[in-house]
Parts: structure tokens; sequence; C-alpha cells
């Protein structure tokens, strides 16, 4: 089933696609958007503030499957902190995950859940009336941008991600290959102003993974330190 039509209307105010994570671990179950819709109601809000969820099983959730997520052409509630307007000017997504086993910020989605984000990108391009005027960024990249409350959601870079799963390539060029992350190197040399999250973000391998591949017992790091990635 189509996820727009091949020219919507509903989404042509739309000129921001933010992407959220739902900041819970990869090991809570049934992260989804009913969840969310619980969560979002119990802030005081009319239900669940997102256009789309996409669970943990790469599962691509919408009002229009009978999903309580918000209508397509709906204003969302899901960017207020940045300023007027936005949540008018905003359609948004959030993947469940973002956080560690100790609650910090954690590039740990599944490749399923990152497919499902480019198929609905490349629709939501595909279907918009000026998709040239979309810019597509993650929850924090609009907070810095308007000088709001610093955030880590979604908890990976998107501008990154759009590069490569190919977002903006032609979609007759669009193959299995191009859906899967770019390959990881074997090692990291730490440069100076590193974090393991910031590794972790860099190059998708979670911060518990990081440690124990190296043995580490803290998540301190040193310049110059080589780090096995895989």
């Amino acid at each position: 089933m189509a996820i727009f039509k091949q020219i919507d209307p509903r989404i042509s105010h739309y000129d921001h696609f933010i992407v959220h994570c739902t900041a819970t671990k990869a090991s809570q179950k049934n992260i989804d958007a009913r969840w969310v819709d619980k969560v979002h109601k119990k802030r005081g809000w009319s239900g669940c503030g997102y256009h789309a969820v996409i669970t943990r099983e790469g599962e691509l959730q919408m009002y229009d499957e009978d999903f309580p997520t918000r209508l397509v052409d709906q204003k969302g509630a899901h960017v207020g902190g940045c300023g007027p307007g936005w949540n008018k000017r905003s359609f948004g997504v959030t993947l469940a995950g973002g956080l560690d086993d100790d609650n910090n910020p954690e590039n740990n989605f599944t490749k399923k859940q990152f497919r499902t984000l480019t198929r609905l990108i490349k629709a939501f391009l595909k279907s918009h009336e000026n998709p040239d005027s979309v810019t597509i960024m993650g929850h924090r990249d609009l907070i810095r941008l308007t000088h709001s409350s610093p955030k880590a959601c979604p908890c990976f870079d998107v501008s990154q991600f759009l590069v490569d799963y190919k977002i903006h390539d032609d979609e007759d060029a669009a193959s299995e290959e191009m859906l899967s992350p770019l390959a990881i190197p074997a090692s990291y040399k730490v440069k100076r102003g590193d974090s393991l999250w910031k590794i972790s973000n860099t190059f998708g391998v979670s911060i518990a993974d990081l440690k124990s591949i190296n043995n580490l017992t803290s998540d301190v790091i040193q310049p110059g330190q080589e780090l096995k990635l895989v």
C-alpha cells in the first residue's frame, strides 16, 4: 500500500521533515504508536504528537493504518519547544530506541528501522509538490538552529544517514546495497574531543559493544587510543 498519494496535497505545507527517537532502551518491549500515544496523553496532550512511528522491528505505524498517530495533514506536537509555527510546518517521525542501559544517548537503531525510515522519506519526497523545499533533519539539529534547550534526540546523525542511505539518489539507482549502512572500519584512532557517545553515533556501534570489544571498564578514552569497532 502506498504511504502517500502520487502528488499528495496533504503534505504540501510541510517544508521540514524532523526525525526523533522515543528515548527508550533497545531492550524495552512494545514501544510503538500506542505506547507513544499513552505517554503523550499523560503529558496532557491530545495524543501521539508524531505523524509516524517506526518500531524496533521496522514496522511503519501511521494513522492511515489505524494507529493513533497524527493525521498526515494534521499539525503535530513534536517541535513546539523550537518556537511558534514549527509544529505546523514540520512532519514528524520517531524511531523506537535511543538510550543505552544507563539511560545515556545511544545510536542503537536496527537496520530494519533505517530501511523503513529510508522508504518513508523517499515516499514523502516523491509525493511532495515541491520536494526541493523540504529540509530533512534530526530534532537536535532543529534545536541548534533555533537556539532551543539542547537535546540528543534522535541520538544519531541524520545528515550522515541521508548520505549513507543515498536518500537523494535517483529512485532507479536504489538497490538493496544502497539500503545498507556504509561498511564500518575495523578500528578508529581517538581524536581530541571524541567521546564514546560521539564514536557510537558516527559508526552505529553501541557504547556497550565498544566497551566490550575494547575491554573498557569506564567511558574514559584518550586521544591517540586505538579502538576496535568490529
